[in-house]
């Protein structure tokens, strides 16, 4: 490549307009690379490679010494306990006097706090909350609106009953539905439970059918079915009792003896 000299220059200025090239000066090998095209060596390769980045962040393991400052440690609970008698603003000065960074607090409403070691002693915002013992219904997220009954017995001894009221579920009917009551009674009413009071007994109502239960009116006036001759029930079994309208000898009781009516005041069969 030739020595660029004034001279030189001048040399090669030509007519006006005449611009010369690169080939000229000897500057052919020349390229025109944007900076940021334009390669590096190895070695600064390597030395940015060994380099961080402005913007980054350390584990705790990469700390091998130096010091730190202390607010940027975590509060960590200490040994010292204060509990108060109310919320962290009932700490008395007595109380308050005790607490020093890490002193744990609990409250009545059985939350436990850190102190932070800065701020007042009676505010939440000095404290960090770090459990809750006993919280209350109200506080507790996500809880379910309803819950199934776990299946489960009681025996007799569990079960009191409150004397004439509702119990429950619903009469009406001979399978009560869910939603409706029935009452406990005394007295003789429809769809109730009957309840014995203090003396004990059971009140029924007068009974239309064989199955029913009978009430002690009903078997001090007993009264025994009327037949004819023509028409007597079977004597089977004995001991039946009727009453026969044109007995011989005019109507009387009866009774059966297991194969005949037979008249109670003389024992005639009744034929």
């Amino acid at each position: 490549m030739p020595e660029i000299t004034r001279p030189f220059l001048l040399a090669l200025k030509g007519p006006p307009g005449d611009t010369p090239t690169k080939e000229d000066l000897g500057l052919d090998a020349v390229d025109n690379t944007s900076d940021a095209d334009k390669p590096i060596s190895t070695a600064t390769a390597a030395a940015l490679a060994a380099k961080a980045n402005a913007s980054h962040g350390h584990s705790a393991a990469d700390i091998t010494s130096g010091t730190l400052d202390v607010a940027r440690l975590p509060v960590l609970p200490g040994t010292n306990q204060v509990v108060s008698s109310g919320p962290i603003a009932s700490l008395t000065t007595e109380q308050q006097a005790e607490i020093a960074q890490g002193t744990v607090v609990t409250t009545t409403d059985g939350q436990r706090w850190i102190y932070t070691g800065t701020g007042g002693k009676t505010l939440e915002a000095s404290y960090i909350l770090i459990s809750d013992i006993s919280p209350e219904w109200s506080a507790i997220a996500n809880k379910p609106s309803t819950f199934a009954p776990q299946a489960h017995g009681h025996v007799p001894a569990d079960i009191t009953l409150p004397g004439a009221g509702v119990v429950g579920k619903t009469g009406g009917a001979s399978t009560p539905g869910p939603g409706t009551t029935i009452t406990l009674a005394t007295a003789a009413t429809g769809n109730s439970i009957p309840y014995r009071p203090a003396g004990g007994t059971l009140e029924v109502a007068t009974p239309t059918a064989a199955a029913h239960a009978t009430t002690k009116a009903y078997v001090d006036l007993l009264q025994a079915t009327s037949y004819a001759k023509a028409s007597l029930p079977a004597a089977t079994p004995a001991g039946k009792i009727i009453y026969v309208t044109d007995a011989t000898g005019g109507a009387c009781i009866a009774f059966s003896n297991g194969t005949n009516w037979l008249r109670c005041d003389t024992s005639a069969v009744i034929s």
